[in-house]
């Protein structure tokens, strides 16, 4: 009975220095250092987002944004693990870095230049327009594609939204005051007032 107290205690020591010498080893979890400076202009890029990823499941360990002179220290990260650090900044290309902290828990990797994207021309870019109104010599054309409408609109419904178009309770059409006698659809004849 007392050989197996002996061995329950050492055996609870064991545990008990183990778990405390990974939690105070400061090895276990290290600090990458660094810069972020623009590789032309010679000048620290301030707030530029920095994140370490593990390189086998690309998990994001830590991030940060630089300090105004352009700094960064990222701690909490795993010694002898292989890291990836990405660094992004609006208006450059995206930096990657691989890197492993040794056992000493501090790697330093002095100054990261980041390139400006280039500047390039775009593509011809051609806008077609709706014109929604259009004057066809003395005829005025309404494009209907120009209003948004319901899918089960009917053409009173687009009449209604017509700038200047009225319709009025004895079916007469005007617009801008004019009667309007005649109304085509793709040119042909779709309301022919009577002449009276």
């Amino acid at each position: 009975m007392r050989k197996e107290i002996v061995i329950i205690i050492l055996f609870s020591l064991t545990i008990v220095k183990v778990s405390y010498s990974q939690s105070a080893d400061s090895s276990y979890f290290g600090v990458v250092n660094g810069a972020i400076k623009d590789s032309i202009h010679n000048y620290y890029l301030n707030s530029a987002t920095v994140s370490a990823y593990t390189v086998a499941d690309s998990s994001l360990q830590n991030y940060l944004l630089t300090n105004n002179f352009g700094e960064f220290s990222i701690s909490r990260l795993p010694v002898k693990t292989k890291l990836k650090l990405i660094v992004t900044y609006t208006g450059y290309k995206t930096l990657v870095r691989n890197f492993v902290i040794g056992e000493e828990g501090k790697l330093d990797l002095g100054i990261l230049n980041m390139i400006q994207q280039e500047a390039g021309v775009l593509d011809e870019v051609i806008v077609k327009v709706v014109p929604p109104v259009r004057l066809n010599g003395d005829t005025l054309e309404f494009n209907a594609d120009a209003f948004k409408l319901d899918s089960n609109a009917v053409v009173e419904d687009l009449f209604k939204r017509l700038p200047g178009l009225t319709i009025w309770g004895d079916g007469a059409i005007t617009f801008n005051g004019r009667k309007i006698l005649n109304v085509y659809v793709e040119g042909k004849p779709f309301l022919v007032a009577t002449r009276g």
